[in-house]
């Protein structure tokens, strides 16, 4: 008889046995459950911090490219193959045509960086004499 007190106490069918869970389980769970949403909560801001890192890298080479444009339509006024009137026009629709906006052009950065750049291109304005990595520490330091 005591044999099977003991069994009916260790079974599932026991009369007293807990309805409800006990403190550690729900301490277990409630741990399990607060590392779900720290590492839930680390993943959603390793992909904010990739989508920021991202943002920027884009902003910079929208920069980038404004400077060169920029700096080749000085460059051309410059050495009299275009009018100043026509530059003026023409640069921010250059600009709009590859889905960037002409109020770049009046980022202090860009402004910097052109006429940093301006100087250094060739006579008929299409390449530089700064090395590479010159160029790169020109977007690295002002764009």
């Amino acid at each position: 008889m005591k044999f099977i007190k003991y069994i009916m106490i260790a079974s599932n069918f026991h009369p007293y046995k807990r309805k409800r869970p006990s403190n550690m389980r729900m301490l277990l769970g409630a741990t399990t459950a607060m590392a779900l949403l720290i590492t839930s909560a680390a993943s959603a801001n390793e992909t904010n911090l990739q989508i920021k890192n991202a943002s920027k890298q884009l902003a910079v080479s929208i920069r980038a490219f404004a400077t060169g444009t920029s700096a080749a339509s000085e460059c051309l006024v410059k050495s009299g193959q275009l009018s100043k009137r026509i530059a003026k026009e023409i640069l921010p629709l250059s600009l709009l045509e590859v889905g960037i906006s002409p109020e770049v052009l009046d980022n202090p950065q860009v402004i910097k960086a052109t006429s940093i750049l301006s100087p250094t291109l060739n006579s008929d304005c299409t390449s530089t004499k700064m090395s590479i990595e010159a160029i790169n520490r020109l977007i690295k330091d002002e764009l």
